[in-house]
């Protein structure tokens, strides 16, 4: 781990104060270790003093800052995605947002999910967005341009939308969706309209990295087309600026030739600008939207050192306007501060969790124990189930505990409907479906022990009648019937 010690700067002077390796071990050292992962979305909570990364294994982690020269505190990390996580948003009562590409989800700080839906891997998700003025829908998009606008507090999809397909990028804004396309292409569609195309502008001729929008500004940056070879794209340094109100003509943009190469941004909810480069220099600037004018804040500016072969892979500031966090591709999150003990939220209280060293994290081929009192499943990584949920045996093994489940019936496997990963069918009627033959004192006696009713004539009769229909229906090498 790397730490860096306060320069002496008080108020005002942006210092950075801590540094944090994302390692699954945290015992390892970081040039030891091959469990570091690139970090690809962070957040800090707005109600508490949470900090929330989300790197490229799918994997969310929380953070706390405890003490200003110590790496930060990890509180909990659970595996939230199979695919790396893109996007990160924040809400209310320790719970966030998470975006993969395989996944969207609503889950809390501590690893319980709340809900989630789902895409097929032909058409995955792509760009996220949270309505920051109402902060209760959200939208997410697959690369096919298929919409959908969900209700976060009752988890449903209330509407679909056809949105620009190869959309990268999202934001939802003062009754405004903006979207970014891979082709560089701006559009603005209005949600009181049912989300009808109003502008729209081709602002790169490559794919548009970030955007951010203040009141009737959008702010993007993005990659150009080479000037030898058209398919060669190199990033732009130049930040395009649109009005939402006409797009037919971008205004002056913020040239950033000296500072390097604009690949994140941030408004924050003063109207401040920060402009993040790849090398991981980051600055603000002033909005004013009357003027149409933007200037640089000389004062503000963090300069984290990144390594050799890293670029800043995320981006955000704190909702008070202290902190900012940088996290590159080398699995370091570089936390900078303009105060020595900066409030990261609005409600500046610390979350009601377990301390960071109480909470076991989970390794590969570490062993777990389930009577430890601070386990917990979120600690633990599961794997996604994707195939069908329907009874699957091997034909060479007998289930002796529990009842053995009945084979389903061809009628019902022929008419299944796939929805969010999840099987449905219609009603079979009389076909089988799992039913149990026998009545709860049967189950009783399996539950109790094969050994002590093994002469028991019921229990043969129900071990006899399923070898006699995987028999029936063609199954081979099955153990003797014996009674």
């Amino acid at each position: 781990m790397a730490t860096t010690e306060d320069d002496g700067g008080g108020d005002g002077y942006w210092a950075e104060y801590t540094q944090t390796w994302n390692l699954v071990q945290s015992t390892e050292s970081a040039a030891d270790s091959d469990e570091m992962w690139p970090v690809f979305a962070a957040a800090f909570a707005p109600d508490s003093e949470l900090i929330y990364t989300g790197d490229s294994s799918g994997r969310l982690t929380t953070y706390t800052l405890s003490d200003l020269s110590e790496p930060l505190d990890r509180q909990t990390s659970f595996a939230c995605a199979q695919t790396p996580l893109h996007r990160l948003f924040a809400l209310n009562d320790n719970r966030v947002l998470a975006q993969s590409g395989d996944v969207l989800q609503l889950c809390t700080a501590g690893g319980r999910r709340i809900f989630g839906k789902t895409t097929t891997p032909n058409d995955p998700f792509t760009a996220a967005a949270l309505n920051s003025t109402t902060r209760t829908d959200a939208i997410v998009c697959t690369s096919a341009g298929a919409g959908s606008l969900i209700d976060l507090d009752r988890g449903t999809v209330v509407r679909r939308i056809n949105l620009e397909t190869s959309s990268v990028v999202l934001d939802l804004e003062r009754g405004a969706l903006t979207s970014a396309t891979a082709d560089g292409l701006l559009a603005v569609r209005d949600p009181r309209a049912n989300f009808n195309l109003v502008h729209s502008a081709s602002a790169f001729s490559g794919p548009v990295s970030d955007i951010a929008t203040s009141s009737n500004f959008i702010f993007a940056c993005g990659t150009k087309a080479g000037v030898e070879n058209a398919y060669q794209m190199s990033p732009d340094t130049v930040v395009r600026v649109y009005d939402k109100r006409n797009m037919s003509k971008a205004l002056d943009g913020i040239n950033c030739d000296t500072t390097g190469t604009p690949s994140k941004l941030w408004v924050n909810d003063d109207g401040c600008l920060w402009i993040c480069h790849d090398t991981g220099y980051a600055e603000a600037w002033s909005i004013d939207p009357p003027a149409h004018q933007h200037q640089l804040l000389g004062d503000i500016f963090i300069e984290p050192a990144l390594g050799e072969y890293a670029y800043v892979s995320a981006f955000c500031v704190s909702p008070t306007g202290h902190a900012a966090l940088v996290a590159d591709t080398d699995g370091v999150i570089h936390l900078w501060s303009d105060q020595e003990y900066p409030q990261l939220s609005a409600g500046g209280s610390d979350p009601d969790l377990l301390p960071s060293h109480e909470i076991p994290i989970y390794t590969r081929g570490s062993e777990l124990s389930i009577d430890d009192e601070y386990i917990s499943l979120s600690v633990v990584s599961m794997p996604q189930v994707k195939e069908p949920l329907l009874s699957r045996m091997d034909n060479n093994v007998l289930y002796d505990a529990g009842r053995p489940v009945s084979f389903v019936d061809p009628e019902i496997m022929g008419h299944l409907k796939k929805i969010d990963s999840v099987e449905y069918a219609p009603n079979p009627r009389n076909y089988k479906r799992n039913q149990q033959a026998f009545g709860p004192k049967w189950r009783s006696k399996w539950k109790d022990g094969v050994d002590a009713f093994k002469d028991d004539a019921e229990l043969t009769q129900g071990r006899s009648k399923f070898l006699s229909v995987q028999r029936h229906r063609g199954e081979q090498n099955l153990p003797p019937v014996t009674g």
